[in-house]
This record gives C-alpha cells, sequence and structure tokens, in this order.
C-alpha cells in the first residue's frame, strides 16, 4: 500500500468492513479466507499478513465487531460542529464529552461538544503505571543494546498537557520508574504518595530525570509536578551506591551543586538547586521561541551549518529554563534558572516524545521540534554532542513501539507528505492544502536546524522530486504555482536555504531546478516575508549557472530584481559567501539595472520626464522673479 492506497481496498479486512456496514449478521458468517482459496482467480491484494490469518473466527465476535464499526460509522457522519457553535452563542446547554484523538477514544465523536479532561492527581493512573514500567524496560533494553551495554546517565522527558491527558500518565510513571520509586494510590484511585523501591528489587541503578514541561502542562498539572520534583529528592539523599548499583540522581546532584558554586552560588543555594529537575516556562509564558528562530537564519551571526545554534541554544534555555521545586509556583531564583537548567542538560544522553495522537506527528506542528529538537539543540551546543532521542509511540497501549527521531521522522514523510493520497488529498484542498506543504517544509526545516542528526538529505531530495519535479505526475507543481505561488516559493526558499547552510548537497541538475524555481515564484508574487540571504544565494547561483562550461550550451535563465541586502550591514552573512564562476563585466548604474530593454526605455523616458518637469519648475520661478514674460507666453504690447 506504501504508493498504491487504493489497494487497501481489496484486502480481507476491507472488504469485511464493507460487508459490516451494510449487514452485520452477514459480516458475522463472512469468511473471506475461504471465499479467496475457492475463487478461482485471487483477488489482487486481499493476501495481505495479518494477525488474523491464522485465527478461528467467532461468528459473536465479529458480529459485535460489525456492529461497532456501523455505530462509528454514524458517529463519524454525524457533524455537530455548528449546531453546538450556535446553542452555545444562543446561551443553551452545550453537552459534555470527553475530548481526544478520535481513532483512540471513538467516544469523542461526534464533536462539537464541550471538551472535559480528567482529574489531575489521578496521574498517573494504576494502568497507566503498568504501562509505562513495562515500556520504559523495553526501551532501556533497547537502548543499551545500541550503547555498549551502558545506562544513561540522565533522560530528559518532555511533558505536554495534551499527551498526559491521552496516556493518563505512562511518561510520568517512566520518569519515576526510572528514578526507582512508586506511586501509593487511596481507594479513589488518587496518587498520595511515593514509596521507594529496594535496590534488591529494581536490580538496577537509579536512573536521573529531567523534565521539561510545556506552559499548557505546568497550568494543569501542578499536583504531578510536585510529585515528580519530591521523588527526586527523595532519591537524592540515598547513598551514592546501594550495594553494587550506582544512584545516578545522588551523584548527578552533588556535581550540580559543585558547578553552580564555581558559578557564584552559595553553599545553600547550590544544594538547594542540585536536585531541582522540572522546568518550564516562566508564570504565563508558553513556547520556546525556536519556530521563529530556526527560520530567521539571516539573524544568525554565522552564516554556515550550525551557525545559529549557540543564538537558539541561549533562546531555548532563557524561555525554558524556569525551575519549579514544588506544585504552587515557586520557582528558582531568576538569576540562576538558566544555569540550573544549563547544568542538568550538559548531564542528558537520551530523551524521549511521546505520541498518543493517530491525527498529530513529529511533522505536523513545530512543537515536537521546539521541545524535543529543542533540548538536543542545548545539549549539543553545552557539551559537543548529540543526545540519543526517541519518540515512544503510544497510540496503541497493547503495541507501544518507542524508535528513534530519525526513524519516527522518515516514517511520516513517507507515508504523510510524500505518498499521494496524502498529496491528492491537499490537493482537492486547494489553497489551505498548499499551507500543508509549507508546513512540512518548515517544520523539517526546524528538526534540521535544531537535531541535525535525525534528519536526512534524502528527505529534502524528496521533497524536491515530489513537489518541484512532480514525480508522481500529480500536476503538484502547478497546483502550488496556481493556488498559492506565495506558499511554494517560501517552501522553495526552506529547500534552498539548506542548500545554501550545507545541510544539503544535491545534485546539480536539481540545484538548478531549485533555484530557477524559487527565482520565478519570487519575481511572480514579490514575497513580502522573506529571506533577503535566501534570495542573495538565488541570485548569486542564477549568475552561475546563466556562465555555461567550455564547450556546454548556455542554462535558461529568467532573471529578476536584484535581492534587497541584508539589513546586518557589509558584515552580515553571506557578505562573504564565496561564489566561483562570474564573469566580470562593467555595471550600469543602479537605476538602470532593469530587466529588459523595454524597462529601459521606460525608465529613461520617466528619467527625461522628471528633468522636464524640473525645468519647468525652475521657469516657472524665474517667471515670478524676472517678469510676466515666458517662453508659454507672448510678449504683452507696452
Amino acid at each position: 500500500f506504501l504508493l498504491d492506497a487504493g489497494k487497501l481496498m481489496q484486502s480481507r479486512p476491507a472488504r469485511w468492513l464493507q460487508v459490516a456496514l451494510q449487514d452485520a449478521n452477514a459480516a458475522s458468517r463472512l469468511d473471506l479466507r475461504a471465499v479467496d482459496a475457492q475463487a478461482a482467480v485471487q483477488v489482487a491484494g486481499a493476501s495481505v499478513p495479518n494477525r488474523a490469518e491464522a485465527k478461528v473466527l467467532d461468528p459473536k465476535v465479529l458480529l459485535a465487531l460489525a456492529q461497532r464499526a456501523q455505530q462509528l460509522d454514524a458517529a463519524l457522519a454525524n457533524n455537530e460542529e455548528i449546531k453546538g457553535l450556535l446553542a452555545a452563542l444562543d446561551g443553551k446547554h452545550l453537552a459534555a464529552s470527553y475530548g481526544g484523538d478520535p481513532v483512540r477514544n471513538p467516544e469523542s465523536l461526534p464533536t462539537g461538544r464541550n471538551l472535559y479532561g480528567f482529574d489531575p492527581s489521578r496521574v498517573p493512573t494504576r494502568q497507566a503505571w503498568d504501562t509505562g514500567v513495562a515500556a520504559f524496560d523495553a526501551w532501556m533494553q533497547q537502548h543499551r543494546k545500541n550503547h555498549n551495554g551502558q545506562w544513561p546517565n540522565k533522560i530528559a522527558f518532555t511533558l505536554w498537557a495534551g499527551e498526559t491527558m491521552r496516556h493518563q500518565g505512562v511518561m510520568e510513571s517512566q520518569a519515576l520508574h526510572a528514578l526507582g520509586v512508586k506511586p501509593r494510590w487511596d481507594d479513589a484511585g488518587r496518587v498520595v504518595g511515593l514509596d521507594t523501591v529496594p535496590a534488591a528489587e529494581l536490580k538496577r541503578p537509579r536512573l536521573d530525570v529531567l523534565l521539561s514541561v510545556t506552559g499548557s502542562y505546568r497550568d494543569q498539572f501542578p499536583t504531578v509536578m510536585r510529585w515528580l520534583d519530591v521523588a527526586v529528592k527523595q532519591v537524592a539523599v540515598l547513598a551514592l551506591k546501594d550495594q553494587t548499583h550506582d544512584n545516578f540522581v545522588a551523584r548527578n546532584s552533588q556535581a550540580v551543586a559543585k558547578k553552580l558554586q564555581q558559578e557564584g552560588a552559595s553553599a545553600a543555594q547550590a544544594q538547594a538547586w542540585s536536585t531541582t529537575r522540572v522546568f518550564s516556562n516562566e508564570q504565563g509564558g508558553y513556547g520556546t521561541g525556536l519556530s521563529e528562530g530556526a527560520i530567521a537564519t539571516d539573524t544568525w551571526a554565522k552564516a554556515d551549518k550550525a551557525g545559529g545554534d549557540a543564538q537558539l541554544a541561549q533562546l531555548y534555555m532563557a524561555r525554558m529554563g524556569h525551575g519549579y521545586v514544588d506544585g504552587q509556583g515557586r520557582s528558582v531564583d531568576s538569576t540562576a534558572r538558566e544555569k540550573v537548567y544549563a547544568n542538568n542538560l550538559a548531564q542528558v544522553d537520551a530523551a524521549l516524545l511521546s505520541r498518543t495522537s493517530n491525527t498529530y506527528g513529529v511533522l505536523t506542528s513545530d512543537d515536537p521540534f521546539q521541545y524535543l529538537g529543542g533540548i538536543a539543540l542545548a545539549v549539543r551546543h553545552l557539551t559537543g554532542r548529540d543526545p540519543a532521542l526517541y519518540v515512544q509511540n503510544l497510540r496503541d497501549e497493547t503495541e507501544i513501539k518507542t524508535e528513534s527521531a530519525a526513524m519516527a521522522i522518515n516514517k511520516e514523510m513517507q507515508t504523510r507528505y510524500l505518498h499521494p493520497q496524502w498529496i491528492k488529498a491537499q490537493q482537492a484542498e486547494g489553497y489551505s492544502g498548499t499551507l500543508q506543504v509549507l508546513k512540512t517544509a518548515n517544520f523539517l526545516w526546524g528538526w534540521q536546524v535544531t537535531a541535525p542528526q535525525e534528519v536526512r538529505q534524502d528527505h529534502w531530495q524528496s521533497l524536491h522530486n515530489v513537489y518541484v519535479r512532480d514525480q508522481y505526475k500529480l500536476g503538484t507543481r502547478q497546483w502550488l504555482e496556481g493556488n498559492n505561488r506565495a506558499a511554494f516559493a517560501q517552501t522553495l526558499e526552506r529547500m534552498l536555504d539548506a542548500v545554501r547552510l550545507n545541510y544539503w548537497q544535491p545534485d546539480v541538475a536539481t540545484r538548478q531546478e531549485l533555484v530557477q524555481a524559487y527565482t520565478e515564484a519570487l519575481k511572480a508574487t514579490g514575497l513580502r516575508e522573506s529571506n533577503p540571504l535566501v534570495q542573495r544565494f538565488a541570485a548569486q547561483q542564477s549568475q552561475v549557472q546563466v556562465q555555461a562550461p567550455s564547450g556546454g550550451r548556455p542554462l535558461p535563465h529568467r532573471p529578476t530584481r536584484a535581492p534587497q541586502r541584508a539589513a546586518t550591514g557589509a558584515d552580515s552573512p553571506g557578505d562573504n559567501l564565496q561564489v566561483r564562476g562570474l564573469k566580470l563585466e562593467p555595471q550600469l548604474p543602479d537605476l538602470l539595472k532593469l530587466e529588459s530593454p523595454t524597462t529601459v526605455v521606460d525608465r529613461l523616458a520617466l528619467l527625461f520626464g522628471v528633468g522636464l518637469l524640473l525645468l519647468l519648475g525652475a521657469w516657472r520661478q524665474s517667471r515670478h522673479a524676472l517678469g510676466p514674460f515666458t517662453i508659454f507666453e507672448k510678449p504683452k504690447s507696452p
């Protein structure tokens, strides 16, 4: 199904579902394996390997599935958004419903109702704890296998409110389990305390953690933040070594305290701050700032690969470096917050992000690269090394998978943004669909800047092949140029910036096509919000392409207006870029650097007209000074 999603409808599950939606009783007795086996001609694409291949089908189970399918189909067909909006505007009662991902939680359908969450004091739930412990143990086995049997020194968790509402504390459970503590619940399922797991039972080191929580999480889960802080402090006071197992929390806390004292903190301050592990924005603040900073490469101090690391890392730590030592908003002294966070980040070996939504992935918004990528960016800036980044798939709690961020990005690229079915769906949306393509390029660029080790060059090449070259013959370029050429120009700008900063080294043909497409789109739209350094780079590349190699044929070239100069002055990034192959020729004054001979004539006429007006003004002034005689009037008789 990788490219031709239409074949999915020929598979046995899809064919069974079509029957189930029409007649549940008939579907309960239908075994398509037997039907296909008796058919003279096998149905193309029907024999798809699946877990039901060798199972005995139970008619009662199939009947229940068919009836459930009909219920869900009716819920999907019933859109109550407008009805609910009008009811709310009229001040009428709006039915309440638990929200969430419609695939993971079908009870959230139909939409258009008043959403509610759940009691934060129940995070993590007992079920989330069991799931989290199993997921963490499997993940650590995988991590150690890929890192010569070594345990991570410190694990960074990025916690989001929406994610926690869906998984109900699986991520928090993993953080607590890493520390070697276990929640204690009351009869109502609320967490009332934490028990330290004995070393003999834990049978591994007590692993250190860093909790980077979003502003929304800070607002909605202060109780959980308090328990996480309590857990760290509870473990930090234990011995550095318990029998044969290390206590990474105690060891790292001592190292942080020592470092803070060297940086000017008092012994008491250093000790108090050394066990702070929960960090977020300041109260009332949200976001990391990386979404805008990553794109603004014309403001980077260095115009090369990783040129923005220092500035972006400082921005991230300043925004996210507020340490919380309880759940009531009391934070670490603001003068030391970034240093405390930086000292914790410098100890991070691995970082984890969860994905519970079937709708959102790692490239559908800027948040994944802002938070998980932001951690990687800061660690690389502080230590010069890249931490291992992981994305944990919690969409199906019975089949949890933890994979590298690189693998998550690659899968999403192949199954969505480079997939003909997704592209056709966006084309059907016209203008708004083009914005999704632009977002894809922007968010891939965000990962490229913050965690370059997770993005491959063929990701950029594939975007070019699909959207510029129209690899699948879907009319993608005509669609982008016709429905929203400005968005297409910005998409090309991201791709060209990847070339300019040496993240992507495409072949000559790709580079030529990219420059020409960008130049034409820029000329056609004006692109009011654009990167002047990319414009300059494209102009330089265009001039290089015009000069054909010896014995070669001149390349097609459509000149454009010269890009605006960067506002940073003569020493701005890009001024020192080396360009080879330019032919030096006498240049006309800037006013006469025009696109075509016709325009030159037009501007010469403009110059003549301006001069004539100036002369006219001078003559009218002289008329008042010397008398009534002018060249436009006859002399009056005496």
